[in-house]
Formats: C-alpha cells, sequence, structure tokens
C-alpha cells in the first residue's frame, strides 16, 4: 500500500512539474501581424471605434470594458497579446518618456490613492489618451494635462 500511495504521489508531483514550462506567458494569436508593421495611428483608430462603449468591470468587448480591457481589446485585434490588468501591462513594453509619446503608447495612473498603478489609457496624441472611465462610465477621450490626470500619472509604455 505504501509503494501505491508513494508512487501516486510522484507521479502526481510529475505531473505538475511537466506543466510548468519556460514559454511566455502572453503570446501573440495567430494572427500574421508584426509589431512592426503595425502604425500607433491604426492603435488609436481601432481603440476610436470602442468610444462611448459601457464601462463593465472585466469587460473586453463593445457590450462594456474597463480600462486595461480596452487595451486587451484593441491590441488584440493586431494579434499582439497583452496582460489584463493594466498593474501587469505597466511592466509590458518598453518604457517611454512623458516627453516622447507617440500614438498608441500606453499611459499609465495611480488613481486608487495608492502607489500601484490602476489605470491605463491609449495614448493618442496632440496631449489626450483614450480610456475606459469609470467616473463617466464609458470610453472616451481625455487630455493628460487635465488636472486629475496629471497629478496621478506614472509612466508610459510602447508596445510596438
Amino acid at each position: 500500500m505504501k509503494f501505491v500511495v508513494k508512487s501516486a504521489l510522484i507521479a502526481a508531483a510529475l505531473a505538475v512539474l511537466a506543466s510548468c514550462t519556460s514559454a511566455p506567458r502572453y503570446r501573440s494569436s495567430t494572427v500574421d501581424v508584426h509589431p512592426s508593421d503595425i502604425d500607433g495611428r491604426q492603435v488609436v483608430r481601432e481603440a476610436s471605434r470602442f468610444l462611448g462603449a459601457p464601462y463593465r468591470n472585466g469587460g473586453t468587448s463593445a457590450k462594456g470594458l474597463d480600462c486595461s480591457g480596452l487595451v486587451v481589446a484593441v491590441y488584440q485585434k493586431f494579434g499582439i497579446a497583452i496582460p489584463r490588468t493594466s498593474h501587469e501591462q505597466a511592466k509590458f513594453g518598453v518604457k517611454v518618456d512623458r516627453s516622447g509619446l507617440e500614438p498608441g503608447d500606453l499611459v499609465f495612473f495611480r488613481t486608487s490613492g495608492t502607489t500601484k498603478i490602476s489605470h491605463v489609457g491609449i495614448y493618442s496624441g496632440d496631449g489626450e489618451f483614450i480610456h475606459a472611465s469609470n467616473r463617466t462610465r464609458r470610453v472616451q477621450y481625455d487630455r493628460l494635462d487635465n488636472r486629475y490626470f496629471k497629478k496621478r500619472y506614472a509612466t508610459a509604455r510602447r508596445i510596438l
């Protein structure tokens, strides 16, 4: 009986170890598009298709989405898988200075009163970004120099 239990434990341990791989956590979908083929303005056009869509916590479609869900939905259209939360998205891609922002870059904010990233938008150019606002409960444009967002701006990342 001891041998059977021991064998079962070893088999279970091997199964767990076999499921751990070094494969990347986020992968592009099967769409044959390379990030270098995508222009940031294309990303902004795709994001603007969601303007007016309702805010829904955890949502990732035009029926309703949250800030990070908007980013996921937009970049997914181009075959690029993005982490699901704004906190994780802020670690993805390449860091960009605020002065070097280009359309399609992700802009991050600390809106929850802590040091943790809690909000994200897609920079559209000319000091504006598109985001799913939980204040107005819809996807809209806002300005980075808006008093609220200027005070809470944290960082930016380039995906393309």
